[in-house]
Parts: C-alpha cells; structure tokens; sequence
C-alpha cells in the first residue's frame, strides 16, 4: 500500500513542477521585476534617497566629539597645569568633550532637507517608470509568443490539410481521373508548407528565449504559457481623446513626474550654493579635565622654584618650603581627584564671514545654475518624447485597427475562393499551379490576420497604458 502512496505523491510532485511552468502574464511580470537589474538598481537608487533623507534631519543635531590625551615629556619644560618650567619627565592626561551647533548658515541645512525629500520622490518615480519599462517589454514578449503559437498552431492545420489531400489526389491519381503533375504539384505546395512550419516554430523559440531571457529562466524550452482567452478586437471600437491621454500621462507618468521633481530638486541646489555667501554663526562648548605627575609652587622666603611630587602640596599661602615639613604631608594625590580638579569649561558664539575662498563659492553657483538649465531641458525633452510616443500609439492604434478590419474581410473572401478551388481541384476543373496560388493566399490571408489582431491587441494596451491603465491579459 505504501508503494502507491509514494507513487500517487510522486505523480503529484511531478504534476506541480509542471503546472510552474504553465505561467500567467503576472507570473511572467513577476519573474520579470525580480530579474530585472534595471529595477535592482533603481531600487538601490531609492535606499540611498532614503539615507540622505535621514542623513539631512541628523544634521540639524548638535556635532559632539570627544578626545583623550596622553603626553611624556623629557628634560626642560612646562608643566600644563602650572605653565612653570620643570626640568623633571612629567607624564600627564588630558580628556576633553566639545560640542558644536550651527545656528545659522544662510538656511543651508533646511534647503538641503527639501532637496533630499524631493529627490527621495523622484526615486520612487524612477523605480515606478523602470517597472513600466519591464512591463511593456513582458507583455510585447507575451503576445509575441502567444501569435508565434498561435501562427504556428495555423501552419499544422494546413498541413495536415495538405497531408489529406495528398493522400485522396494519390487515390484520384492512381485511377487515372487527375494527371500526375498535379500530384506533383500538391507533393511541392506540402514541402513548402512544411518549410513554412519549421519556420513558425523558429521564431516560436526565439520569442520564447526573449521572454525567458526576461525573467531569467535559463531553459527557454521549459516555457508554457497558460494563454488567456483572447477574442477579437472591436473593429469600430471608438477611441479616446488624444488630449485627455496626454493630459492624464502628464499628470501620471513617472517619467514625467520624475523630469519635473529633478527640475526642483535643481532650483533648491542653486538655493543651496547660494548660502554660502551668508556668515554662518556657531555655538561652541567645551569641557577639559586632565592630571600631571609633578607640580610646581614657590618658595616665598628665597623666590627660588622647586619642584615637588604631587602631595606635597600646601594650600596655607604663609607657610613656605623651609617650614613645611614634607614627610609627613606626602600623599598620594588620587586620580579622580586630579580629574575633579582639573574641570575647565568653556562656552564661544563664533561668526564666520566669507571673504574670499578662490572663488570656489561662485564656481559652485555656476555649476547649479548649469545643472539647473540641463534639467529644464532635459524636462522639455521627456514632455516632447511622451508626447511624440503617445502620438505614434494613437496613431498605431488607428493602424492597427484599420488593418485588422481589412484582413477579417480579407481572409473570409480567400476562404470563399479556397471553397471554390478546391472543389474545381478535386474534379479537374483548375490546376495545380492555380490552386497553389488560392491555397497560398489563404495562407497569408490567416497569418496576416493573426499578426493584426495581436498588434491591434498589443496597441490598444498601449493606449490603455498612457490612460493610466494596467496592463492584463
């Protein structure tokens, strides 16, 4: 029993992989996003925003540092808590804590808050117009595979078409009521068919590579589509305004919208360069303790300087060296309370005035004034080109539909003709030159059809794009 117990879950294992490759069109746009390394980068792009973003708040935040010093002088020098000279090695620490706080500097620091927020924006305007890329390129690889199968699926009907009536002219032929050549004839119209077929499912394959190649599926042959149901187009559908799609992909578009926010974000940069014209005002504080191996005092009876270890200290002013008895006043002066002791603080309001840096300050503003003017072009040219590639799917659309229309009516005339000759064939009556030509024609007529309605298909997406619209199949 449990042999088909694993035998029924294997068959079922093997029955999901295989149901993985029957992919939707948002299965394949979702492979496709996570490929994508177009969409990867401007992901990244978007993190960095972000960053800066948090980066330009942080900076409105006081800047503290600390610092720890640890100093051993040899021979003559200064004691840094007495400043008198000493020719003895003294070993001394110093801790200090220092804190700074712009208060102004020609509002640089809030314009620069405003330009990193907008330039998050236009990141996100970047990753939604790269996804858009990825989609337009999935849904034309899509349909591209879904009319290769479709178009090859026409190329094996024929032929098998062919195959039979090949297989009933050998019977007429062999009782002598149609001449040889024409067996010949329909034997040449079936290679060629079959020419045509191998051919289909060429560019079958390679459409399939392009839409693997997409997603990042290294077995292009492992691809099957799970094809949704599309009927026919409506050959008089009506159209949209020209101006409402213009208007609605200006208000929408990422790109757009992206051109637009980099236009800001430059006008702010100008304002940013500019600041620092203006003096720029500090708060500054700082705290300093430290210790020292030795000390210094004077001698009030002989002016002379002695040196004396750290607790030999007196504090009474009237008593001298020669009085002092050192023996019994020697402690050890205790770490933390050279530190406690040593406390120094200190507060300064500094005004910086720019006066002259190399002119680095107005190369600055040059550069943005420069910068700003390429983003108002390049603004211009991003509205020129929406509105140039909008124009050219209306366009398309029209086309499409117009061509559409003429090849339905095109393909039912062929196939009342392909009715007649064959049955002129089949009796004698037409040769098999003429009939190749009919069935040719027929042929074309039913490709030429297939490819209309996916471009009429495809260009109506289009249009619904710029409308706003997704994309679904």
């Amino acid at each position: 029993m449990k042999y088909y117990i694993l035998a029924f879950f294997a068959v079922l294992g093997y029955t999901n992989i295989f149901a993985q490759n029957n992919l939707t069109f948002e299965q394949c746009l979702s492979k496709a996003y996570e490929f994508n390394l177009q969409v990867k980068q401007v992901e990244q792009q978007a993190l960095l925003s972000d960053i800066e973003v948090q980066q330009a708040k942080y900076n409105f935040l006081p800047a503290v540092n600390g610092q720890v010093g640890l100093s051993n002088s040899f021979g003559r020098s200064v004691d840094p808590f007495t400043n008198a000279f000493t020719n003895d090695n003294i070993l001394s620490t110093n801790y200090s804590l220092s804190s700074n706080v712009t208060l102004f500097a020609g509002l640089q620091k809030w314009k620069s808050l405003k330009q990193a927020r907008i330039n998050q924006d236009k990141s996100d305007y970047d990753k939604k117009k790269a996804k858009n890329d990825v989609t337009l390129l999935t849904a034309s690889s899509f349909l591209q595979v879904m009319l290769n199968e479709e178009v090859v699926e026409t190329s094996r009907e024929r032929k098998k078409l062919l195959e039979e009536q090949l297989s009933n002219m050998e019977k007429m032929v062999d009782a002598g009521r149609l001449p040889v050549s024409n067996l010949l004839d329909l034997k040449v119209q079936l290679a060629s068919e079959e020419f045509n077929l191998a051919n289909s499912i060429s560019l079958l394959e390679k459409s399939k590579l392009q839409l693997a190649q997409l997603m990042g599926i290294a077995d292009s042959k492992s691809i099957e589509l799970l094809k949704p149901e599309i009927s026919d187009p409506q050959s008089n559908g009506s159209l949209p305004e020209l101006n409402s799609i213009l208007d609605n992909a200006k208000a929408t578009f990422p790109q757009f919208k992206s051109a637009e926010l980099d236009v800001r974000s430059n006008e702010l940069g100008l304002q940013v360069a500019r600041s620092r014209y203006y003096p720029s005002v500090n708060l500054n504080g700082v705290i300093f303790t430290g210790t020292s191996s030795a000390v210094r005092f004077y001698d009030f009876n002989n002016g002379t300087t002695r040196i004396v270890p750290i607790g030999y200290l007196t504090n009474d002013p009237t008593q001298t060296v020669s009085t002092v008895n050192f023996e019994p006043l020697v402690t050890d002066y205790p770490y933390g309370n050279q530190l406690s002791d040593n406390v120094r603080q200190q507060m300064s309001l500094n005004v910086s005035i720019p006066l002259f840096n190399g002119m680095a300050t107005r190369a600055g503003v040059q550069r943005s004034k420069v910068q700003l003017e390429l983003s108002r072009i390049a603004f211009q040219n991003v509205e020129n080109q929406l509105q140039n590639d909008i124009q050219n799917a209306y366009l398309d659309v029209q086309t499409a539909q117009r061509n559409f229309v003429v090849s339905k009516a095109q393909l039912a005339s062929m196939e009342e003709a392909m009715k007649s000759a064959k049955i002129r064939f089949d009796s004698g009556m037409m040769n098999a030159t003429d009939y190749r030509t009919a069935l040719n024609n027929k042929s074309k007529a039913e490709s030429d059809l297939i490819r209309a309605k996916y471009q009429y298909v495809f260009n109506t997406k289009i249009l619904d794009f710029y409308l706003g619209k997704e994309i679904t199949f």
